[in-house]
C-alpha cells in the first residue's frame, strides 16, 4: 500500500496523519522544514524543567466536546482563563475568556 504524503506537521498535518494512519490504516510520510511536531504550538522541556512555548505563547479553546476529547488523547492540557484589561472611556474594563 502506497503512504499517503502529508506536507506539514503543524496541527492540520499531524490530524491528518493520525487519522490517516488510524481510522484509513494507511502509512504516512510527513515532510516538514521544522524537526518538531505541531508547527507554532510546540512547546519543549528545557535544561532547567521548564516548560517553553518554542515559538510564542499560544492558548487553544473549543465548546465542542468531541474535539476536546480528541485532543486529550495526545497531551496533557493545563487550564487557562485569559484575561484582557482594557480602557474604555477612562474606565478599567476587564474581559475574560474562558
Amino acid at each position: 500500500m502506497r503512504p499517503v504524503v502529508i506536507i506539514g506537521a503543524g496541527l492540520s498535518g499531524a490530524v491528518l496523519a493520525e487519522r490517516c494512519a488510524t481510522v484509513l490504516k494507511r502509512p504516512v510520510v510527513i515532510i516538514d522544514k521544522r524537526s518538531n511536531i505541531a508547527g507554532n504550538c510546540y512547546d519543549f522541556i528545557d535544561d532547567s524543567g521548564i516548560m517553553v512555548s518554542k515559538y510564542g505563547a499560544h492558548i487553544f479553546h473549543t465548546s465542542d466536546e468531541q474535539v476536546w476529547e480528541y485532543v486529550h488523547n495526545f497531551s496533557e492540557w493545563k487550564p487557562y482563563t485569559h484575561r484582557v484589561l482594557s480602557s474604555v472611556d477612562g474606565k478599567l474594563v476587564l474581559f475574560l475568556s474562558i
